[in-house]
């Protein structure tokens, strides 16, 4: 019980944690990952005047990294890169609640401390059989250990957490407090979810209204310009070029590879065994620990050089090494015969084992690279023209569209560090080099700013048109279904015989729920959807401007709302403890979003050399 004792003490905080913060999940873990670029900034965040270290975040990092990583699998660029994001939200919430505990004066007593401790302690020791009588938890027996002068340490580790614990405990008790179920809300949602309506309609498509251009003249689209003068805000862009070093393995790297190979054919050679040496060296994670073993295959099934040798070698003969894009193989076939493949069709087949040497970039090579680049970037702070020097060197410049504002940049793709770094810099900088895992470093060079604005009339004139052009369709849609209201006043039922050259007749299918998605080209249009439960069931609409034209709905059945809402009161008490445990669950989210909408955030990851 001691040794249980000691080992938990640190997860009794996270229990009560990990309820309270819900989608929180946070532990402290060790090492980090690449520190501030010259080693001067250490704040990764400023919130409401507090400065976060980047150790505390990357210590959250490296824990959800180590709880969500399998025995298997290193985590890859995108894992690494989701934990960067989630752990972020992490920090900033945690600190937020430091924030308004500290405020809220949430303390905790030595009372509260030591009940907690004599009479609610942690679940390991509740369960634990040593405290049990009966199966029950028995107090008796808890006191008993805690006379005990060696469980000192152990307590005051649980009354450092219990005094972190219960304030937290305090503050959901209040953010859960703020829960309130609307009767008239859940009554209203009751009858949306349930009530259902049947439909005949005509429809007057926008697109069988044609509009002659000619009749569209320079003051129509000008005016439409004005009144959709928004529709054409464009965000602020920036224009850059940028350098490419690209990440592949060097002459050197290739000769290791190859000496490397060497080595194991020599070891093989003296006796060596197969398996060993693959689970040792293969860099094939997928077999190396079975010894390299590909099992029986197929002609065609391997890259065509690792195919060839491999059905030209004999039984029990160590072949290669074997050049493929994957790297360097050492190959032992241990089986030659004809059988049976998945297709139930009998064809030459080998089993063969292999160890493969990739051939990579070198840490060596890692570093020149990175050299290159820090050179670049620096002889242009110190007055260098990024041109000029990227023309002496041989460097090829790329140049880009514009990029907004957002997670991707030219060449790299996703890296929001990399967008972030161009919209801070100013016109004519050189920015920071960039890394990318997939493919090297990249320097770019902020050409042009691109300020925010309204995209003028001349170069937005395709769009004034087909904008003109469709609210002319839309006009003449209405206009004609007004008129058949008109040809048709007191109208009893609607029909396929009412279809025009300009309209369609249709009929849902099968009763509907509201926003439900229809066929018949209807889809999830609100507008329809909306007026099916509101217009008088008999009666037919007035024209209803969906998504594809104007519809004139007649309601042929609905649902009476006292017969839903009587299924209601039957399932009220239901409804309500099912719609306050979903309220209460999303409390601490929306007192999250409450709390950063006030509170000041200032985010310094850029500085930092990773991606986010």
């Amino acid at each position: 019980m001691m040794r249980t004792l000691r080992e938990n003490t640190v997860v009794v905080l996270w229990i009560l944690v990990i309820a309270f913060v819900a989608t929180i999940v946070f532990s402290w873990g060790m090492g980090g990952f690449d520190q501030v670029s010259g080693g001067q900034q250490t704040d990764v965040a400023t919130v409401n005047g507090q400065d976060l270290d980047i150790q505390e975040y990357e210590r959250l990092i490296t824990g959800r990294l180590q709880r969500e990583q399998t025995e298997d699998n290193r985590p890859d660029e995108n894992q690494i890169r989701t934990a960067r994001r989630r752990s972020w939200d992490d920090l900033i919430n945690l600190t937020l609640e430091r924030q308004t505990l500290a405020r809220l004066d949430l303390g905790v007593s030595d009372l509260e401390v030591s009940d907690k401790v004599l009479y609610f302690p942690p679940e390991y020791v509740t369960q634990d059989s040593s405290y049990q009588v009966a199966g029950a938890f028995d107090t008796t027996k808890w006191h008993d250990l805690l006379r005990s002068p060696n469980v000192r340490s152990a307590l005051q580790n649980m009354e450092s957490n219990y005094r972190m614990q219960i304030p937290l405990q305090k503050l959901r008790t209040r953010i859960l407090a703020s829960t309130v179920v609307s009767e008239a809300s859940l009554r209203d949602d009751f009858l949306q979810k349930n009530q259902t309506a049947l439909a005949d309609y005509l429809l007057f498509p926008y697109s069988k209204f044609e509009v002659d251009s000619a009749t569209i003249d320079e003051q129509e689209l000008r005016a439409w310009y004005d009144e959709h003068r928004e529709e054409f805000r464009v965000p602020e862009k920036r224009v850059v070029e940028y350098v490419h070093f690209k990440l592949e393995p060097s002459r050197e790297d290739s000769l290791d590879a190859v000496d490397q190979v060497e080595y194991l054919q020599r070891q093989l050679e003296q006796g060596e065994s197969f398996d060993e040496l693959a689970a040792a060296y293969s860099t094939d994670a997928s077999n190396a620990e079975q010894g390299g073993d590909l099992g029986w295959f197929g002609r065609g099934r391997m890259v065509p050089p690792f195919d060839e040798v491999a059905f030209a070698a004999e039984v029990g003969e160590l072949a290669g090494p074997v050049e493929t894009r994957f790297g360097l193989h050492l190959i032992k076939v241990n089986g030659h015969e004809e059988r049976e493949n998945d297709a139930g069709e009998r064809e030459e087949m080998v089993r063969a084992q292999h160890i493969l040497i990739k051939v990579e970039p070198s840490s060596m090579t890692h570093s020149d690279l990175r050299a290159r680049a820090d050179a670049v970037y620096q002889q242009c702070r110190e007055g260098d023209d990024f041109h000029v020097l990227s023309a002496e060197r041989g460097y090829e410049l790329q140049e880009a569209q514009p990029v907004a504002m957002g997670p991707t940049v030219p060449g790299i793709g996703r890296n929001q560090r990399a967008n972030d770094l161009i919209f801070r810099a100013l016109e004519g900088e050189v920015l920071l080099p960039v890394f990318s895992s997939r493919d090297g470093w990249y320097v770019y060079h902020l050409k042009e700013i691109q300020s925010e604005g309204i995209s003028g009339f001349e170069e937005s004139r395709d769009k004034v048109f087909r904008g003109a052009t469709g609210d002319r369709q839309k006009r003449l849609a209405l206009e004609a279904a007004r008129n058949f209201l008109a040809a048709h006043p007191g109208l009893a039922e609607l029909d396929s015989s009412h279809a025009g050259e300009d309209s369609e007749f249709g009929a849902l299918a099968e009763p509907t729920k509201i926003n439900q998605f229809l066929r018949g080209g209807i889809g999830r249009d609100q507008a329809f959807s909306a007026a099916l439960f509101t217009v008088e069931p008999g009666v037919l609409s007035e024209p209803v401007e969906g998504d594809r034209g104007v519809f004139l709905i007649f309601c042929t059945r609905r649902d009476d709302p006292q017969e839903i809402l009587a299924r209601y009161d039957e399932e009220r008490e239901t409804r309500f403890d099912e719609e306050f445990d979903r309220l209460r669950k999303g409390a601490y989210g929306s007192w999250t979003r409450w709390v950063k909408e006030r509170s000041v955030i200032e985010d310094h990851r850029v500085s930092f050399g990773f991606d986010y």
